[in-house]
C-alpha cells in the first residue's frame, strides 16, 4: 500500500489510501426474521485486494429511503469484526448519543479519527461510539453513495445498487 503518513497506527493507509470495490455488489435476499439486506464487498488498494478488509452494506426491505448503514471493516477471523468508520444514513433510532453526552440527531458517521486510540493502537470500545452529523443535503440513496465516496475514499462506490425496496408493511 503506497504509505499516506498523515494518520498513525496500523489501520491509517486502509483508511487514507483511494480504494475501489472489487467485485460487483449484489444485495442479499431479505432476512425471515428482520427483511434486513445486506452486502459485503471485497476492497482493492492500488489494484490490489486486501486480504480481510471490506465494505460492508445493510437496509431493511420495507425502510424505502431509511435506515442504510455502510461500514468499513476489517475481518477477524470467522465471526469478528472491527469497524474502521460507518455511515448511518436516516437510521430508525433517529439519535446518537456520543460519550461526551453530546446527541447527534438523524444521519450521522462515526469517522476514524476520533474512534481510534493512538497510545493503545486501537479502536475504541463500543463500536465506534464517536458519531458527527452528516450533512441534510444527504437525501437519498444516490447522494448517500456520493457523500461515503469521499469519506470512505470509495472510487467506485456509486456502482453499489440501490436495494430492492418494498412499500408493504410490517
Amino acid at each position: 500500500m503506497m504509505g499516506s503518513h498523515r494518520l498513525p497506527g496500523p489501520f491509517h493507509p486502509l483508511i487514507e489510501e483511494w480504494k475501489a470495490i472489487a467485485a460487483p455488489v449484489e444485495w442479499s435476499r431479505p432476512d425471515a426474521s428482520d427483511g434486513a439486506v445486506y452486502f459485503l464487498a471485497p476492497l482493492d488498494i492500488a489494484g490490489i485486494t486486501v486480504e480481510s478488509f471490506f465494505l460492508r452494506g445493510r437496509a431493511y426491505e420495507s425502510s424505502p429511503d431509511r435506515d442504510v448503514m455502510l461500514q468499513l471493516e476489517i475481518a477477524d477471523g470467522v465471526r469478528k469484526r472491527t469497524p474502521l468508520r460507518r455511515v448511518e444514513w436516516r437510521p430508525r433510532s433517529g439519535l446518537h448519543k456520543n460519550p461526551d453526552k453530546t446527541h447527534v440527531a438523524g444521519s450521522h458517521e462515526h469517522p476514524f479519527e476520533p474512534n481510534w486510540l493512538e497510545n493503545e493502537q486501537r479502536m475504541r470500545a463500543g463500536n465506534l461510539p464517536w458519531a458527527e452529523a452528516v450533512p441534510e443535503s444527504v437525501s437519498s440513496f444516490a447522494r448517500l453513495l456520493d457523500f461515503t465516496a469521499d469519506k470512505f475514499r470509495i472510487a467506485n462506490i456509486t456502482t453499489i445498487p440501490e436495494p430492492e425496496w418494498s412499500a408493504k408493511l410490517l
